[in-house]
């Protein structure tokens, strides 16, 4: 680049005394080379980050099948998990880079964080790990984080929702939309869509009896000896009835200890016996407690087969000897969750 001013004048100068002797001229003009020699400036190559193969729209990679949605189910109730996952890429990324995550759906009044779909009374919340932490949260949120080279696998998990009386059919499961910025890569706007949904199929199946206490009789140390011995087995049952053929699955949970995910619920309030348990069983084996919201099939759910009609699901309660047996009263309390497939 030739910069106006004395630089020109020099220019004009040199050639006018280009007459002397061809050496003369070519130093002459080495001189306005030299003259008009600007440095350069060297700038590094952006890096880039995106989901998938970097295109406007990705499709997740998700596993989903039919839903039959309970009878008796409530809004707020989850129905269904769905895993998925989607892939992040990142090359020469050297900055940290702020992760902006929202569900392109208008928001339930019941939970902001459960979004309305195609299907009426049938919401969805959507959660995805964070690229850094790895820890999964619901969207929508916005996350800093300095992402590795190469590609990372990213959770994509759509929870469906029971939101009001319910429809049936196709289920579209609302799109996210990302954005990825920092100072070392240039914006970058994504949307992330599920592929076609699972069918939303209207319940066949009324639990007939939701509550049920159960008393134990009275027991010693006499008739539970050792740690694990059982003693004072009850039988229960719930009830349910089934308009037609209906795969149905039980799932238990610990509401006392939610976490427990053992075979053996913890005492309750108002409990002053120790080293003792209870325990639920089904055919004689003892069922695992835990949290409903996974996939039936999973360590905490039961196959109970098909079921049509009005039927009884028959369970026994026993206490299970845990430590040095303390006497006084023993309560627990526990959940279930049936699941129509």
């Amino acid at each position: 680049m030739i910069y106006p001013g004395k630089i020109g004048r020099r220019v004009n100068l040199a050639f006018a005394r280009v007459t002397i002797t061809a050496k003369r001229a070519v130093i002459l003009m080495l001189a306005i080379v030299g003259a008009c020699y600007l440095p350069t400036t060297a700038y590094a190559a952006k890096g880039t980050i995106y989901f998938g193969n970097g295109a406007s729209v990705i499709e997740a990679s998700v596993a989903s099948s039919a839903v039959k949605i309970p009878a008796n189910a409530v809004p707020g109730q989850v129905v269904a998990r769905f895993g998925g996952n989607v892939i992040l890429t990142s090359s020469n990324v050297t900055c940290p880079i702020t992760l902006s995550e929202t569900v392109d759906s208008t928001p339930w009044s019941g939970n902001p964080s459960i979004f309305l779909t195609n299907v009426p009374g049938i919401g969805a919340q959507i959660e995805m790990s964070d690229p850094g932490s790895q820890i999964v949260s619901v969207l929508p949120q916005k996350t800093a984080f300095t992402p590795k080279e190469g590609q990372t696998n990213i959770n994509f998990f759509p929870d469906i929702y029971v939101t009001g009386p319910n429809g049936s059919g196709p289920l579209a499961i609302p799109a996210v939309n990302v954005t990825f910025s920092g100072t070392c890569i240039d914006t970058t706007t994504q949307r992330i869509v599920a592929p076609s949904g699972p069918s939303i199929q209207p319940g066949t199946c009324n639990v007939t009896n939701s509550s049920v206490s159960v008393v134990l009789p009275r027991a010693s140390q006499a008739v539970m000896p050792n740690i694990g011995s059982i003693a004072g087995a009850t039988d229960f049952s719930l009830g349910l009835n089934c308009s037609s053929p209906t795969g149905v699955y039980i799932s238990l949970a610990d509401a006392s200890t939610p976490s427990n995910t053992s075979n053996i619920l913890t005492p309750g309030p108002g409990s002053t016996a120790n080293g003792v348990g209870i325990q639920i069983s089904s055919n004689s084996v003892p069922l695992t407690f835990g949290d409903p919201a996974g996939q039936p099939g999973g360590p905490n759910w039961l196959s109970l087969g098909t079921k049509s009609g009005a039927v009884t699901i028959p369970l026994t309660a026993a206490y299970i000897r845990t430590g040095n047996l303390g006497g006084g009263v023993l309560r627990a309390l526990a959940t279930f969750t049936m699941s129509y497939r």
